[in-house]
């Protein structure tokens, strides 16, 4: 039988010529689509295709003053939503390939209509469409790339309170995305909105042409003409990180800026004692806005696009407080004295120790340590200890006196309930802390913020395996899991088979882009219970607990709940691409390990 053909519209590439028209058919025979899902991508390819010419056309009228702005954006910016979310499906994207090679494939272009009295062969003439281009490369309508002068606040007038608003939330934007080239997040669907938002919130600043405003755009559509998950190479974010930092140094150079976002003061934060230390230290104030979590605190008194951590006396001053785009929640353990806080911390050492004096079961502890390393115990303590499957803090403890201990490992004290042993070295040449002296304690916050990316995504990880293999696997159950970067894995009862490793990435990859928060509480029995997770309610004798205690657990809403002590970020999407490394199985156990970039 014959395949089935049918008669299609005239072809969008045909040009009518009338000395031959008696020799060539007007119309074109084609195929019909044999299926539902044919015709669908067909449709789609043809929207994509409709979208450009109506790109083209707006951008032209909009530059001849023939569209009010108003309405060029509104069309602009839903073309720009219907462009994106036609792409996002994966078949439409794979037809698609690229926006030139769709072109090409299409022949989007013009017929110019002939004219006599201007252009006799005019129909022979093609224009391409590089407004729509340009449109789609940059990904944003031109009223948001380039400020409007009658909406931007000017330098010299920039001191009422709108202005601040506006000054503050730009210094936010560009915090933030600095925050997440920190964190390794590279992916064009990570990126690319953080940027937008720079753009859009600088040119609501200022309308001058600052420094590296270009280099933007063009990153802007760097990242736009890359597949959603593809990443910057570390070249590239370096590159990039550079020219966002001159650029946030550029817009906000200007003492004017500094002027008006002084003058705005929405509830001025003061510091005061940290209610779960004692401290008067940065740190606690987290406490008091409400959700604990830390910040960035800019002293209002000197803002000028710097980030600080100052060793000026805190109480008492001005901040302007930023939310970290990846804090730690809090990671309080039972010990009362260990502080959730990555900011400086000032403490009084209570003792200081010889390895070789340690209680053997200490001793045990540090297995790698020489005789030329010490021990310290202080009244409170920044440094996470190692356990739950987390690497402990490292960091340095400074005197005035200039005296200096570097931390390589922190435990908690075998013998001694509650107490903190600070595993270290003094620095040559320096003299040893004396018991009582007042010592300031710095983390090391990249290895903080990696740890607790670990940690989260390891949980992210477990609850996507159960989910996933629960009813799958015989006899499956979580066990124990490593969140040290060098050996991160999960461990499961149950043998699971190496074909589950893509669908384990798949649903992974599903929880991490949701953004689900991420959130700490305090549960007893009757807790757990009530959420149907009594498999997980710890033996409350095993860990010296008052039968009063509540167990701190740590909530991934809409994946899991874990009994957990470890450090984490407040959002899944902020643990960054999570790969599934591999399964290995022995004994009846799986091993699911996983990386992070």
């Amino acid at each position: 039988m014959a395949s089935r053909q049918a008669y299609a519209p005239t072809p969008h590439s045909y040009v009518p010529n009338t000395t031959i028209s008696a020799t060539i058919n007007l119309d074109e025979e084609v195929k019909l689509a044999e299926t539902r899902a044919e015709r669908d991508l067909q449709d789609s390819l043809a929207e994509i295709f409709s979208i450009i010419v109506t790109l083209d056309e707006l951008e032209r009228a909009f530059l001849k003053d023939a569209i009010p702005e108003s309405d060029y954006t509104e069309i602009c910016e839903r073309s720009l939503k219907q462009y994106k979310s036609i792409l996002a499906d994966e078949t439409v994207a794979k037809a698609f390939v690229g926006l030139e090679e769709f072109k090409a494939e299409w022949d989007v272009s013009y017929n110019v209509p002939a004219c006599a009295t201007t252009c006799p062969r005019a129909h022979d003439v093609q224009l391409e469409v590089p407004r729509a281009t340009e449109r789609l490369k940059v990904g944003m309508p031109s009223t948001a790339v380039t400020a409007s002068t009658g909406t931007a606040p000017q330098p010299a007038v920039a001191t009422d309170s709108k202005s601040g608003q506006l000054i503050l939330k730009a210094t936010e934007d560009f915090i933030t995305f600095l925050d997440a080239l920190r964190l390794g997040l590279l992916a064009k669907d990570q990126l690319h909105p953080l940027l937008t938002d720079i753009i859009q919130s600088a040119n609501k600043v200022t309308d001058r042409d600052f420094e590296n405003r270009g280099k933007i755009i063009q990153w802007l559509i760097t990242l736009n003409q890359m597949k959603a998950t593809e990443e910057l190479s570390e070249h590239q974010a370096r590159e990039l990180e550079l020219d966002i930092n001159s650029a946030y140094s550029a817009a906000f150079a200007s003492h004017s800026y500094t002027e008006a976002l002084v003058d705005y003061q929405p509830s001025p934060v003061r510091l005061h004692t940290c209610m779960q230390c004692g401290s008067g230290s940065i740190h606690g104030n987290a406490f008091a806005i409400g959700r604990p979590r830390d910040l960035h605190y800019i002293p209002s008194e000197a803002m000028s696009g710097q980030f600080t951590s100052s060793a000026a006396p805190l109480e008492g001053r001005n901040f302007f407080v930023f939310p970290l785009l990846c804090p730690p929640v809090d990671d309080i353990l039972k010990c009362s004295k260990v502080s959730r806080s990555n900011h400086p911390l000032q403490t009084v050492v209570r003792a200081v120790r010889s390895v070789a004096s340690l209680e053997e079961a200490n001793r045990g502890l540090f297995k790698g340590a020489n005789e030329e390393d010490h021990v310290l115990v202080t009244d409170q303590t920044i440094f996470h200890p190692q356990g739950g499957g987390q690497p402990s803090d490292v960091g340095v403890i400074r005197a005035a006196s200039g005296a200096s201990f570097d931390v390589s490992a922190v435990r908690m004290n075998s013998v001694t309930e509650g107490e903190v042993l600070h595993l270290g070295r003094f620095a040559d040449g320096s003299s040893q802390f004396k018991p009582g002296e007042t010592v300031t304690q710095t983390i090391d916050s990249e290895k903080r913020i990696l740890y607790s990316r670990y940690h989260t995504a390891g949980h992210v990880l477990g609850g996507a395996v159960r989910h996933l293999l629960e009813k799958e696997v015989a006899n499956f159950d979580e066990l124990k899991a490593s969140h040290f970067p060098e050996s991160a894995a999960c461990e499961f009862q149950g043998l699971i088979e190496g074909k589950w490793k893509d669908s384990i990435q798949a649903r992974v990859d599903a929880y991490i882009n949701k953004d689900m928060p991420v959130e700490i509480d305090f549960w007893n029995e009757d807790d757990f219970r009530a959420n149907g997770l009594e498999r997980l309610i710890p033996d409350r004798k095993a860990m010296g607990m008052a039968d009063d205690e509540k167990f701190r657990v740590v909530k991934i809403l809409g994946c899991e709940v874990y009994p957990c002590g470890g450090t984490h970020v407040d959002s899944t999407h902020r643990c960054g691409k999570t790969n599934v490394k591999k399964i290995s199985r022995s004994k009846g156990i799986s091993r699911v390990s996983y990386t992070l970039p």
